[in-house]
């Protein structure tokens, strides 16, 4: 894997894109059409779930810029001093042999954590499904923990979802879904679950279960709770939040925690096709802040309401209150799902401060045949500047195509993700690179790459 010369904006290698087949078969890996949606499609795939983003981004101790290239077979980290400027390190973990990567995090305690994944296909009690390992940034070992399949009935982690971490009281959670043991008619279900290891002892246990089926992934943190987000086809039908706050009875911890649903999703319950997605979750303060795209349920867009898979989604975002667990819902994009040939997807939140964020997504228009290849199409970046109650301070709009291949995250004052850009008609020129905005004034970005 080459390095770019001096100077030159870096480009991972195409392999970084391929769909590799991962060291364990029955674990999925591919890199994330995170809108759920097909975009060369003429109907949107029937299920709306996610799969991992190849890339992760963070800092190190000296405060350079890392990417974390993720595959299922280990972790290749590039650290940078200029988003314009080649690698200046290249690092790599590789996962042990029978397991694959299930995700990577750059940990808030200043820690890294690689997640190891692997199938319990006899369904045995004792046997490891999940390795967590901690580094610092030179990539020295700090600890491992495991669970084990009967823990939470694993039978294959990491289906039909996309794990997701974060640092809380010293603790790492883990919000990842999984394949369960068969049930008596031998249907092996699938759900979401969270674990918690402690960084100090590495001591993993399971915690609970948020959602079922379970197509989306969050989970972060308050000063005083942990607070999952999800997205489901049966509990929640549709986009829900679980507030958990620690309390102490009888001098022992235990979870109290509250659920309810931002979003509603019309179907029965385990109908794979919700017409939604969950892209971004982020906290403000005591607010809880979601965006996808989705088709209008009962939600009326140009006066249509529906889950048809041959309407057009618009891209939404709903504000929960997480102590009065009351919701505010709104529609960011106004095309008509019936008539519309526009594609909105790839939607980001991006926390910037206790009070501001930053919500990206992309707009494509052309041609009115909906199979016109999504790449010859026009398309624009939309970026809009929230305050922490969702309200728009800001918005912007420039020509180009945004496709995220890792969260954003705010480094100095840049915005800056891994991206995959192409222009009208310009193949040639497309793939993924490094990616920044100038946030200075986070009401008028600019851009430092293109």
């Amino acid at each position: 894997m080459g390095v770019a010369a001096a100077g030159a904006e870096w480009r991972p290698p195409p392999e970084a894109l391929a769909k590799a087949g991962p060291a364990d078969p029955w674990l999925g890996w591919g890199y994330q059409d995170f809108s759920g949606f097909c975009f060369f499609c003429k109907r949107y795939p029937y299920e709306n779930w996610t799969s991992p983003d190849p890339y992760e981004l963070g800092d190190d101790s000296q405060g350079r810029l890392v990417v974390a290239q993720v595959r299922e077979d280990g972790v290749t980290l590039r650290r940078f001093t200029s988003v314009k400027r080649s690698a200046v390190a290249v690092s790599g973990i590789k996962a042990p042999r029978g397991w694959s990567v299930g995700g990577f995090h750059f940990g808030s305690d200043d820690a890294w954590y690689l997640l190891l994944m692997r199938a319990n296909l006899k369904e045995q009690d004792g046997r490891a499904v999940l390795r967590i390992r901690r580094y610092d940034d030179r990539l020295r070992l700090l600890g491992e923990g495991s669970l084990s399949g009967g823990t939470a009935q694993t039978y294959r982690p990491g289906v039909s979802g996309s794990a997701d971490m974060a640092v809380w009281r010293g603790r790492l959670f883990v919000h990842l879904p999984q394949e369960g043991y068969a049930d008596v008619g031998g249907t092996h279900h699938q759900w979401s679950i969270v674990t918690e290891t402690d960084t100090a002892t590495m001591r993993t246990r399971f915690v609970t279960s948020p959602a079922s089926h379970s197509f989306a992934q969050f989970v972060r943190a308050t000063d005083d709770a942990l607070v999952v987000g999800s997205h489901g086809d049966g509990s929640p039908r549709g986009v829900g939040v679980e507030r958990m706050r620690e309390v102490v009875v009888d001098g022992v911890p235990e979870w109290d925690s509250s659920s309810w649903t931002l979003f509603g999703a019309r179907g029965g319950a385990g109908d794979n096709f919700t017409g939604t997605t969950l892209n971004g979750f982020e906290l403000a303060g005591e607010r809880a802040l979601a965006a996808g795209v989705s088709v209008p349920h009962a939600r009326a867009v140009k006066g249509q309401t529906g889950r048809s898979t041959k309407q057009r989604p618009n891209l939404y975002l709903a504000v929960t209150d997480l102590g009065t667990e009351r919701t505010t819902f709104r529609w960011l994009t106004n095309k008509s799902p019936a008539r519309t040939s526009a594609i909105v997807g790839q939607p980001r939140l991006v926390r910037l401060s206790a009070d501001r964020l930053v919500l990206m997504a992309n707009i494509s228009t052309g041609s009115a045949d909906r199979n016109t290849d999504y790449y010859r199409r026009r398309n624009k970046t939309a970026y809009w500047l929230l305050d922490g109650h969702g309200r728009t301070l800001a918005k912007r709009t420039w020509r180009g195509q945004y496709i995220p291949l890792a969260q954003p995250v705010l480094h100095e004052d840049q915005l800056v993700w891994v991206g995959q850009f192409r222009r009208l008609g310009d193949h040639a020129k497309g793939g993924p690179r490094l990616a920044a905005l100038d946030l200075r004034n986070p009401a008028a970005p600019r851009q430092l790459t293109r």
